[in-house]
């Protein structure tokens, strides 16, 4: 059985948010290379949840700003996974 490391690292956010956001962002982002609506709907999955912890825990919604702009444009050409990652810009 494989372990469910999202459960593990929901339970660590509080403690160490910083590398759960790394933790979803990386996992999220090595989604996109499948090239699929979705694998674009796990990256939002992991988006969502680093944008939670920005927002909730480090109150750094400026920095979730700055990173959410700068992957939309990394993949400004792929209109699938902007569309998929619309449910996490707010």
């Amino acid at each position: 059985m494989e372990p469910n490391w999202d459960s593990f690292a929901d339970k660590l956010a509080k403690r160490y948010p910083r590398q759960i956001i790394e933790y979803y962002w990386n996992k999220g982002c090595s989604f996109i290379a499948g090239g699929s609506c979705k694998s674009y709907k796990e990256t939002a999955k992991c988006l969502q949840k680093a944008r939670n912890i920005y927002q909730n825990f480090l109150k750094e919604n400026d920095v979730w700003q700055s990173r959410l702009a700068a992957i939309k444009m990394q993949y400004k050409n792929k209109r699938a996974f902007l569309n998929e990652i619309r449910v996490v810009e707010n």
